[in-house]
C-alpha cells in the first residue's frame, strides 16, 4: 500500500505535494487514480470506461499533464476493444486525438493512433468485403511499430496490448509474427496440415514478449486469448470469474462443440443475450446470436437476429445466408428467393445463393429458372450437395444424360447421399431399364438403411448424454425421430420398387423377396399385397 502511495505520489506531485503524509484532503484523488489503474488491469470493457472516467474526472489543473498519459492510453484501449466487438470506435480515437497536442514532445501518442486505426475489426461481425478493403501496413511498417513498443516511458500494460493486437491482427501474415518459430515456418495449429507456401521469416524476426512477462491483471490476458485462434477455456474462464467481461463470454458463447453441453449453451444464451442489450449495434453479438439460435434448430428466433446484423451491417455476408437457409427451411419460399436474388446481385456467396434459389424454385416448381441457376451454380460449387440438386433438376426435366452424370458423380463423392442414390434411381426407371432400376433402388435401400442405423446411434447418444443443454438434446432428438421415419419410409419405397422392377424383368423370386422386406412397413401393405397378387 506504502509502494502505490509513493507511487501516485511521485506522478501527481505536481498538486498533491505530501499527500501521502499530510494532505488528507488529497487522499481521495489518490484512492481514485489507484482504482482507475487497477481497473485498466483487470481489462474488462466496463473496468477500462470506469477507469477513463476517473482519469478524465482527475486530470485538471496542475495534475493534468501527468495524468493525460493514462487518459490517452485508455481511451485507445476503449478504442480497439470496440473494434474487437465491430463497434465503431472512431469517437474513442477522436477523443483520444485531443489530447495528443497536450502530451509531451517525446510520447509517441500519434504513432500510438496510427497502429490502433491499423487494427483489424472483429472479423466474424465484419463483412468480408470490408475486411479485404482494409488497408494492412507493411511488414517493414509492422516491424517499426513493434520495435518502438518495445521501449518508451509510456506504461509497459499499453505498450504490450499494442504488440499483441498488432501480432494478432498482421504477424502471421506478414510471416514475422510468435506464430512462426525462428527457422521461419509457421507453426502447426492442431488439427489442420502444416501450410505450405507460407513468407519466409525476415531476418529482423519479431520475437513477441512471453506471456510471463505481462504485467499482472487480465487485460492481456484477454487479449491473448483473443487471437488467431481464440481460446474458449480462458476467455469462458474470463466471463465466468468476472461478471463484468461480457466481452469475454461473446466470444467464448460464439464457440460450440459439436454436441453442447447444458452449462455451454445456457452460458451462450446468457453472455449473448446481455451482451445484445448493452451492444445492441454490435454485428458480432447479433450475428452470434442468430448463429446460436439456428444450432438450436430455433430458425424463428435465428432470422430475428439475422435481421438485425443486417440493418447493423447490410453487407454481412454471413447472415445474409445464414437467413437464406432459415427461409428456405421455414417454407418461405418466395422470400427466401428474393434474399438469394439480392445476394447474387451484389455477388454475395454466389454459388450457395444459386444452390438456395434454385432449391426454391424447384420447390415452387419453376424449373427452367431452377435450371438456370443450377448450371451456374456447377461452375462454381462441386461437392455431392449440388451435383445432386443439378441431378434432381435435370431429372424432372427429363434430361437423363446430364443427371445421370451428375447423379454418378454425387455418389462418387458420398456414397452416403442416399437422395442421390434415389435420384439415380428414377433415372434408370425413366430410361425403362428394369434391372439396373432395381439394383439402383437396392443401393438406395441399402443407403437409408444405413441411415437409419446411424440415426439410431445418434439418437441414442443424445438421449444418454451428461450435462447436454436440454433444448439442444430436444431439438436434437426431434431431429433424429423425424430423420428415422422418414428413412424407415425410404427404405420400404426402395424395396418397393426393387420388387417392382424385378417384376418387370421377370425375375419373380428377387421381387416376391424384397416384397417381404417393403411388407415390413404396414403403410406398404396394401401396395405389396397387390404386388404379390400380380407377381403370383
Amino acid at each position: 500500500m506504502l509502494r502505490t502511495c509513493l507511487r501516485v505520489c511521485l506522478l501527481v506531485s505536481v498538486v498533491l505535494v505530501g499527500a501521502c503524509a499530510s494532505a488528507p484532503k488529497a487522499q481521495p484523488g489518490l484512492i481514485e487514480l489507484a482504482k482507475a489503474d487497477t481497473l485498466v488491469a483487470e481489462g474488462c470493457y466496463d473496468c477500462l470506461t470506469e477507469a477513463r472516467d476517473i482519469y478524465q474526472t482527475w486530470a485538471v489543473g496542475k495534475a493534468r499533464p501527468a495524468i493525460l498519459p493514462r487518459l490517452f492510453e485508455t481511451t485507445v484501449l476503449l478504442g480497439l476493444r470496440e473494434k474487437e466487438l465491430a463497434l465503431d470506435p472512431a469517437k474513442r480515437f477522436d477523443a483520444a486525438k485531443v489530447l495528443v497536442p497536450e502530451l509531451p514532445p517525446t510520447y509517441s501518442a500519434t504513432s500510438y493512433l496510427d497502429m490502433a486505426a491499423a487494427m483489424l475489426p472483429d472479423s466474424i461481425g465484419t463483412p468480408r468485403r470490408t475486411m479485404s478493403a482494409i488497408k494492412r501496413p507493411t511488414a517493414e511498417q509492422y516491424r517499426t511499430w513493434q520495435e518502438s513498443l518495445r521501449t518508451g516511458a509510456e506504461s509497459l500494460l499499453f505498450r504490450r496490448y499494442l504488440q499483441v493486437s498488432l501480432d494478432c491482427a498482421f504477424g502471421l501474415s506478414l510471416g514475422v509474427g510468435p506464430e512462426r518459430p525462428a527457422g521461419g515456418q509457421p507453426a502447426a495449429v492442431s488439427g489442420a496440415p502444416a501450410p505450405t507456401g507460407a513468407p519466409r521469416a525476415p531476418s529482423t524476426f519479431m520475437t513477441m514478449p512471453d506471456a510471463s512477462t505481462d504485467p499482472p491483471g487480465n487485460l492481456l490476458t484477454y487479449r491473448r486469448a483473443n487471437c488467431f485462434r481464440n481460446d474458449r477455456v480462458v476467455l469462458a474462464g474470463l466471463a465466468e470469474g468476472d461478471e463484468r467481461f461480457l466481452e469475454a463470454g461473446v466470444l467464448a458463447g460464439r464457440m460450440r462443440s459439436q454436441s453442447p453441453t447444458s452449462k455451454e449453451m445456457a452460458d451462450a444464451r446468457k453472455w449473448l443475450t446481455a451482451a445484445s442489450m448493452k451492444w445492441p449495434t454490435s454485428p458480432a453479438v447479433t450475428f452470434a446470436l442468430g448463429s446460436l439460435y439456428q444450432t438450436s434448430g430455433d430458425c424463428r428466433n435465428a432470422l430475428t437476429h439475422y435481421d438485425r446484423t443486417l440493418a447493423i451491417a447490410p453487407l454481412h455476408e454471413s447472415a445474409q445466408l445464414g437467413r437464406l437457409v432459415c427461409l428456405s427451411y421455414a417454407k418461405r419460399y418466395a422470400d427466401a428467393i428474393t434474399q438469394a436474388t439480392g445476394m447474387i446481385a451484389v455477388g454475395v456467396e454466389e454459388g450457395e445463393s444459386r444452390y438456395w434459389r434454385a432449391w426454391n424454385l424447384r420447390e415452387t416448381s419453376k424449373l427452367v429458372e431452377a435450371r438456370a441457376d443450377s448450371d451456374r451454380m456447377k461452375q462454381i460449387l462441386y461437392n455431392d450437395r449440388a451435383l445432386t440438386l443439378a441431378g434432381q433438376i435435370e431429372h424432372d426435366q427429363d434430361d437423363l444424360d446430364v443427371a445421370e452424370k451428375d447423379l454418378a458423380d454425387a455418389k462418387r463423392i458420398n456414397e452416403l447421399n442416399c437422395i442421390a442414390h434415389w435420384f439415380f434411381a428414377l433415372v434408370k426407371y425413366k430410361r425403362q431399364a428394369w434391372p439396373a432400376t432395381a439394383t439402383a433402388f437396392t443401393s438406395a435401400m441399402t443407403c437409408y438403411e444405413s441411415a437409419v442405423a446411424y440415426d439410431r446411434s445418434k439418437l441414442d447418444e443424445m438421449k444418454k448424454a451428461d450435462n447436454v443443454d436440454e433444448e439442444f438434446r430436444a431439438a436434437q432428438i426431434a431431429g433424429f425421430e423425424a430423420a428415422i421415419k422418414d428413412d424407415l419410409s425410404q427404405v420400404s419405397a426402395s424395396a418397393l420398387n426393387v420388387a417392382i422392377n424385378y417384376a418387370r424383368a421377370n425375375n419373380r423370386e428377387k421381387a416376391l423377396e424384397y416384397c417381404d422386406i417393403a411388407a415390413r412397413d404396414p403403410d406398404r401393405a396394401t401396395q405389396v399385397a397387390e404386388l404379390r397378387a400380380l407377381i403370383k
